[in-house]
C-alpha cells in the first residue's frame, strides 16, 4: 500500500531541566539570568514521582466499550487443522515461564535495582508482572514441535501505544523448554526487557500455515482494488488492550484452502480487521486507485482540464500521527452531484449546492472545516475562490459507504503543539541531547553538529557550552514526512474534556504540575472548536520514538513520552480503546508531553 507522505511541522520540542516553567504560551527559549528561577520550585512539580499510583486502564468516556472477555468465548470457533489445533484461549500463570532467578535478575538490571524501599518481589508484581500475559491457544501438530503447546505472550508498552507486543511460543510442558516462533512474532530490533529471557531460543523457519497473515486480500465484487495489510497483531481479542468489537463480517477471503474472515470495525473507520484462529487481530486498508498518492481524475465539467493529477489525501493528521484508513461519513447522496471519476472508474462527487447546505448537517461541517483550513493557508480567499479548488471530494467504498478526499491546499499542515520535556537529573550533570528529524526549521540555542551539549543544574538551569549562555529549556522546530496511523483512542464529550484529560494524564504518569501545564495549553485551544465531541488518542514512548527519536546522554533511567492527537467530531462512536498506563519514575527521569490535531490552533 502506498504510504501517505506529508510535510508537517514539529513546532517545538522543549527540553526542561527545571521543575516547571509557568507560562501559558511558551515562546522560543531565550537566555535567562539568575533571577529567573521558578518561584514555585518547592511545589510538587519538582517531585520526581506521580502523586498517586498510575492505573493500568481508563474507562472509555462513552461508557459503551464491550467487555471482550464476555464476548470472546461465545464467538470463538475451536478448530483443528493439519498443522495445529486451536482452542479458546486460556490465561496461564506467569510463574510457569519466569523463575524467581529470572524475575530477580530483571529487577536488578532495571531502575528498581537502585531502590531499597521495596523488595524485588514487590517490584516484580508492580512492574513487569503486570505487563505480560501468557495464553494457551492450542497445540502444534507438526515437526519439530509436534504436541507442544502453542502460547501467546502478549506484552504491554511502558506507556500508551497502538499495538501490543505479541510473541508466539512453542512450549514443551514436560521439559519447560520454550522456542520463539520468529515468523509469527513481533519483529523489531527492540525487545522489551521482560521478554528478553524468554526469547533466547528462536526458530525463524517453522511456520503454522493458519497463522500466516495474508498481505493482500481481494474482495471479488470489487474489481478496481484490494485490501492490504497495514499492521499485523494490533490486538488480542481476550484483552481490553485495543479490542475492536468485531461482530459483522465484511467478507471472507480464501487463500491456499484457508478462509480468512474480515470484519468491519466501528462505524467511523474504513479499516477492516482480520481475526486469526489464535485470537489475534490484524488491520487492513483499502488499496485502489482512490488511495494512490497521484490519483488521476477525469472531470465531467467542461471548464476543467480533461484529466488532472489529484492533490488529495484520505486522512488528516500531524506530528507523526494520522487518522487511519479512511473516514466513514454519514451524508445524504441527494446533496451530492457527480463531477468526475478516477481513471479506474471510481465515481467522484462534490456538494451540489455548497453555499446553501443545512447549517448543522455533516456535509456543511465538512465543507466549513475545509474552508477554515483553506483560509489559514490563503487568508484573503473568498468562499467562491475556495470552491474552485474542488476542496472536498466524496466517493463510495466497495461496501457502499461514503468517504472523502481532502485537497491538500485546503488542509492544515498540522504542527506538534508545545512538546515539553521535563528532565529531572539527580545532580549537576553534563548532558548531550539529540533529536532526529527530517528537517529542523528553528532551534534555540543553535543545534550543533552533534546536537546540544549543555550542563544541567539541580535548580533547573541549562548552561549551553556553545554560546556560554543559560536557558530554561531547549527549543526545536522541524518537519517529518511519514506518519503513524491510529484507530485507537477515546471519544469524549465537551463537558467531560477537563476530567478526561486530568484522569488520563494521571494514569500516564504525569504529576500534578505537569498535568496543570498540559491543561493550560491544550484545553482552551481544544474548546475553540465547536463540535460536541473529540476523538483523542495518545502516542507513547515507543511510537513517538519512531517519529522523533530523542537521544539523551547520559541515558535517563526513566523516559516517558506522551503525545496527544485529537480530532473534533460531530457525533459519538466507539473507537478501539487504548490502555493508559505508565512506569514508576526512578533515577534520572525525563518526562515529555505534547500534542497535535487535524485543526489549526493559535
Amino acid at each position: 500500500m502506498p504510504k501517505i507522505f506529508k510535510f508537517l511541522l514539529l513546532p517545538f520540542a522543549i527540553i526542561f531541566f527545571t521543575a516547571c516553567f509557568h507560562e501559558n504560551n511558551l515562546p522560543p527559549a531565550v537566555p535567562i539570568d539568575d533571577t529567573a528561577a521558578d518561584a514555585d520550585s518547592t511545589d510538587d512539580s519538582t517531585d520526581n514521582s506521580t502523586d498517586s499510583p498510575a492505573d493500568d486502564s481508563i474507562d472509555n468516556p462513552t461508557d459503551n466499550t464491550p467487555d471482550p472477555a464476555d464476548n470472546f468465548t461465545s464467538d470463538f470457533q475451536e478448530t483443528t487443522t493439519p498443522e495445529a489445533t486451536f482452542i479458546t484461549p486460556k490465561l496461564l500463570d506467569t510463574d510457569l515461564f519466569y523463575t524467581d532467578a529470572m524475575k530477580k535478575d530483571l529487577i536488578e538490571k532495571s531502575y528498581w535495582g537502585n531502590s531499597t524501599k521495596i523488595t524485588w518481589e514487590q517490584a516484580w508484581k508492580e512492574n513487569y508482572g503486570s505487563y505480560v500475559s501468557f495464553y494457551e491457544v492450542g497445540t502444534i501438530k507438526k515437526a519439530p514441535y509436534e504436541n507442544w503447546t502453542l502460547v501467546l505472550l502478549v506484552g504491554e508498552c511502558d506507556g500508551p501505544c497502538f499495538a501490543p507486543y505479541i510473541y508466539r511460543l512453542a512450549w514443551n510442558k514436560s521439559s519447560g523448554k520454550i522456542i520463539t516462533l520468529s515468523r509469527h512474532s513481533y519483529s523489531s530490533e527492540y525487545v522489551p526487557e521482560y521478554a528478553e529471557p524468554l526469547l533466547v531460543n528462536s526458530d525463524g523457519a517453522t511456520t503454522i500455515k493458519e497463522l500466516l497473515v495474508p498481505n493482500i486480500a481481494t474482495y471479488k465484487p470489487f474489481t478496481s482494488g484490494s485490501f492490504q495489510l497495514e499492521e499485523e497483531d494490533i490486538a488480542f481479542i481476550l484483552q481490553d488492550y485495543g479490542y475492536p468489537e468485531l461482530d459483522k463480517i465484511a467478507f471472507t477471503y480464501e487463500e491456499q484452502g484457508i478462509d480468512y474472515p474480515f470484519y468491519f470495525g466501528n462505524e467511523r473507520t474504513g479499516c477492516l480487521y482480520l481475526k486469526m484462529p489464535d485470537g489475534s487481530i490484524s488491520r487492513y486498508n483499502l488499496l485502489s486507485d482512490i488511495t494512490y498518492a497521484e490519483t488521476k481524475i477525469v472531470w465531467d465539467t467542461p471548464d476543467e482540464p480533461k484529466t488532472t493529477v489529484a492533490n488529495y489525501r484520505l486522512s488528516s493528521g500531524g506530528c507523526g500521527i494520522m487518522g487511519t484508513c479512511y473516514q466513514i461519513l454519514d451524508i445524504d447522496k441527494n446533496n451530492l452531484k457527480q463531477t468526475g471519476q478516477t481513471t479506474g472508474k471510481t465515481a467522484i462527487y462534490e456538494a451540489s449546492d455548497p453555499e446553501n447546505l443545512p447549517e448543522k448537517s455533516a456535509l456543511a461541517g465538512i465543507i466549513n472545516t475545509a474552508y477554515e483550513a483553506h483560509k489559514y493557508n490563503y487568508p484573503n480567499a473568498s468562499f467562491k475562490d475556495f470552491l474552485k479548488t474542488h476542496p472536498v471530494l466524496f466517493w463510495q467504498d466497495p461496501f457502499g459507504r461514503w468517504s472523502q478526499l481532502l485537497n491538500n491546499e485546503s488542509s492544515y499542515a498540522a504542527e506538534c503543539g508545545k512538546p515539553v520535556i521535563y528532565l529531572y537529573p539527580k545532580e549537576e550533570t553534563d548532558v548531550s541531547v539529540q533529536v532526529k528529524i527530517d528537517e529542523f526549521t528553528e532551534t534555540v540555542p543553535a543545534y550543533g553538529k552533534d546536537g546540544w551539549n549543555v550542563r544541567a543544574y539541580p535548580d533547573g538551569k541549562i548552561y549551553n557550552y556553545e554560546d556560554g549562555k543559560e536557558y530554561p529549556y531547549l527549543f526545536w522546530e522541524g518537519r517529518k514526512k511519514e506518519q503513524i496511523p491510529t484507530d485507537k483512542g477515546f471519544v469524549v464529550e465537551r463537558s467531560r474534556l477537563e476530567k478526561f484529560l486530568k484522569d488520563s494524564l494521571k494514569k500516564l504518569g504525569l504529576n500534578k504540575q505537569e498535568r496543570t501545564d498540559f491543561l493550560e495549553f491544550w484545553q482552551p485551544r481544544m474548546l475553540e472548536n465547536k463540535e460536541p465531541y473529540f476523538f483523542i488518542s495518545f502516542m507513547g514512548t515507543r511510537d513517538f520514538n519512531k517519529v522523533a527519536p530523542l537521544t539523551i546522554t547520559p541515558k535517563p533511567d526513566t523516559l516517558i513520552r506522551v503525545f496527544m492527537y485529537y480530532e473534533p467530531v460531530n457525533r459519538s462512536y466507539t473507537p478501539i480503546s487504548q490502555t493508559l498506563r505508565s512506569i514508576p519514575r526512578n533515577g534520572f527521569t525525563v518526562i515529555e508531553w505534547g500534542g497535535t490535531s487535524t485543526r489549526p490552533w493559535k
